[in-house]
């Protein structure tokens, strides 16, 4: 199991360096060799980079989301646990959002693949 970051998954969509390794890591997904776990916040953070994609109308944003829930992926909506665990790694960091992914990793005791 791998929690991705909304990096990773932006490679799906988007051909830029790496994509070939992001897109092996959605094909070991649908083979069955890998489960991908994502916090909730990934949907914003997708359809946001989207949205200032010269290349991307709003048409295929809605396309790109349905996608992301038409795959299975496993869309996680943060718990109080989660978010106050968050809380607590953002007081000695920063960028609190980012810190869903990092509990949500560490909780499901999984990797977390930001960069590729």
């Amino acid at each position: 199991m791998s929690v991705l970051d909304a990096s990773v998954v932006l490679k799906w969509f988007v051909s830029e360096k790496d994509s070939d390794k992001a897109e092996m890591l959605r094909s070991e997904y649908y083979l069955g060799q890998r489960d991908i776990v994502v916090p909730d916040l990934i949907i914003y953070e997708i359809s946001n980079a989207l949205n200032y994609h010269p290349d991307f109308k709003p048409l295929e944003i809605k396309a790109a989301i349905q996608t992301l829930f038409d795959i299975g992926i496993e869309i996680v909506t943060p718990t109080q646990m989660l978010m106050s665990k968050a809380v607590d790694i953002a007081s000695e960091k920063a960028a609190f959002y980012k810190h869903k992914f990092d509990k949500l990793a560490l909780r499901r005791l999984c990797p977390l693949i930001e960069y590729i």
